[in-house]
């Protein structure tokens, strides 16, 4: 009896390690994808000489163009809508006040201009109560990307 418990406590051991470290790889990555998708939207502004947004929710994100005074949601395969896994939580700071995710249908926007100046921001996902990955941007459109416990400036 004293066996089987011992190893059941194993397995169950094993199974919660490799669910943290999925986890922890799913908000990596789409902090990466996040962090690489800004940067090429500021390219792509900056060409194509014209505006563009990217509206977040807590269920995802989508980019949009700016035309005259509407957003126009971008459909191509690159900057297509995008669902978060149900698990990250995220945190939004613009200029260092909290923006909220309550508003669906007035999602909080990041700003991305022709000129390649972006919307100052910092953007925190993580998974549960784990440490954040961090996309943070300067109103110059200079995008960073921070593992969890290097907020001592260097990036991933």
């Amino acid at each position: 009896m004293l066996v089987v418990v011992l190893v059941i406590s194993i397995i169950i051991t094993f199974a919660s390690l490799s669910v943290g470290q999925h986890g922890d790889r799913t908000v990596e990555e789409e902090a990466k994808r996040i962090y690489y998708l800004l940067g090429l939207a500021s390219e792509e502004a900056v060409l194509q000489g014209s505006s563009m947004a990217m509206l977040i929710r807590k269920s995802g994100y989508e980019f949009a163009k700016i035309e005259g005074d509407k957003l126009v949601p971008i459909k191509d395969s690159v900057f297509r809508k995008r669902d978060f896994p149900d698990e990250l939580r995220l945190e939004l700071e613009y200029q260092g006040e909290p923006a909220s995710f309550e508003d669906d249908k007035n999602p909080p926007r990041v700003y991305v201009f022709s000129s390649g100046e972006m919307t100052e921001f910092t953007l925190k996902l993580k998974f549960f109560d784990t440490e954040p990955y961090t996309v943070r941007a300067n109103f110059l459109g200079q995008v960073r990307l921070v593992a969890p416990g290097a907020e001592d400036g260097s990036d991933v």
